[in-house]
């Protein structure tokens, strides 16, 4: 049910944009509600598989998602003091092993959605190296992963690899699944809010993730192909 409302606000929200002095203000919004949405969607998820296997609910888990709908609310609680920032997005030089933390929880949220997929995360990066970015790079790597999974067959394999650019300045990770791919002539309307070829989406997940990838000054693309299978290519700009 609340995941249902906070959809409908989503189209409210992209119907209300009236002109351009608004965009930010509404973008901002439709990111932290989509969030949110994810976010729950992740607790009735866990209630769900708990009360069918008679399991207890995780509580280490549980309290983690709590602190993280706190957070949420703190964002949203800041967005009417935001003058001159569409979304509160302060990226900083990050660390290679803070990515690699933000990797294994998007993994572990993951498998837990999808119990029957197996979610493998590779990388081929130096350690010592930096990358401009915050903690919302985790809606980029979590959008694209929910994404594929979305679209994967049942039990399928999601692949999570990590490199550094040989002749560029970014951090390569691409994001790879086993359903059938985007056909070319829907690459045209992909990024754009409230395009989806899924039922029930909203259309702004991939827009969200391309949105935030440019106040890190990096990129999301998607990388055609007429093999099977979605490739999604996220490059996040060093920060030397």
């Amino acid at each position: 049910m609340f995941v249902n409302k906070l959809g409908s606000i989503n189209k409210e929200m992209i119907e209300a944009r009236k002109n351009k002095s608004k965009d930010d203000v509404f973008l901002g919004l439709r990111i932290l509600v989509h969030e949110l949405a994810s976010e729950l969607q992740i607790l009735l998820n866990e209630a769900n598989v708990a009360d069918s296997r008679k399991n207890p609910l995780d509580k280490k888990f549980l309290v983690s998602k709590i602190i993280r709908l706190g957070f949420i609310v703190d964002q949203l609680r800041e967005m009417p003091n935001l003058s001159d920032k569409w979304f509160p997005v302060n990226p900083y030089p990050m660390k290679v092993d803070e990515l690699s933390s933000i990797l294994e929880d998007v993994k572990i949220e993951a498998e837990r959605m999808w119990p029957g997929f197996d979610f493998l995360i590779s990388k081929q990066i130096n350690n010592d190296s930096s990358i401009f970015a915050d903690h919302n790079l985790r809606l980029i790597i979590r959008n694209l992963v929910y994404n594929a999974a979305h679209f994967s067959p049942d039990n399928g394999q999601i692949s999570i690899n990590v490199a550094d650019g040989l002749q560029d300045s970014f951090l390569h990770i691409i994001i790879e699944d086993e359903g059938p791919g985007i056909k070319k002539d829907d690459l045209e309307n992909l990024f754009i809010p409230g395009k989806t070829c899924r039922k029930g989406g909203t259309g702004l997940g991939l827009y969200i993730a391309r949105e935030i990838s440019h106040s890190f000054n990096g990129e999301v693309r998607y990388l055609y192909s007429e093999e099977p299978g979605g490739r999604f290519l996220v490059l996040i700009p060093y920060a030397n």
